[in-house]
C-alpha cells in the first residue's frame, strides 16, 4: 500500500475469515500499525458477509431495512380508501430493490 501511496481507513479497516463449519479463534493482526480483529460479518458494498457464507446476517439486516422503508412510506399514504396505483407501485419497486440489492 505504501508503494502506491495508499492509507488504510482506521475507522472502516474490518476482516472477516471465511472458513468451514470448524470454529476458529478470532485472528488479530497489524497493517501499518492497526490492529485488525476478525469479526464474525462484515458489511462489504452493501452486503454483508459472514464466515460461513451462509449470508443469514445480511438476510436479517435486509428484512429490517425493507420494513423500516415500508412503514416510512406507508405513513405517507391515504389512511382512508388504500393508496392509489401510482404509491403502491413507488412502495413495491422501492421495497423490492431494497430486498434484491446484491442477488446477482
Amino acid at each position: 500500500m505504501s508503494e502506491s501511496k495508499l492509507e488504510l481507513a482506521r475507522q472502516k479497516t474490518e476482516a472477516v475469515i471465511l472458513k468451514a463449519k470448524r470454529e476458529r479463534s478470532k485472528v488479530v493482526f497489524k497493517l501499518d500499525g492497526i490492529v485488525v480483529v476478525s469479526t464474525k460479518s462484515v458489511k462489504y458494498l452493501g452486503s454483508w458477509v459472514d464466515s460461513r457464507r451462509t449470508f443469514g446476517k445480511h438476510i436479517k439486516k435486509t428484512l429490517e431495512k425493507s420494513n423500516k422503508v415500508t412503514a416510512a412510506l406507508s405513513g405517507v399514504l391515504p389512511d382512508v380508501g388504500g393508496p392509489g396505483y401510482c404509491k403502491r407501485k413507488l412502495l413495491y419497486n422501492t421495497v423490492q430493490s431494497i430486498l434484491l440489492y446484491g442477488t446477482r
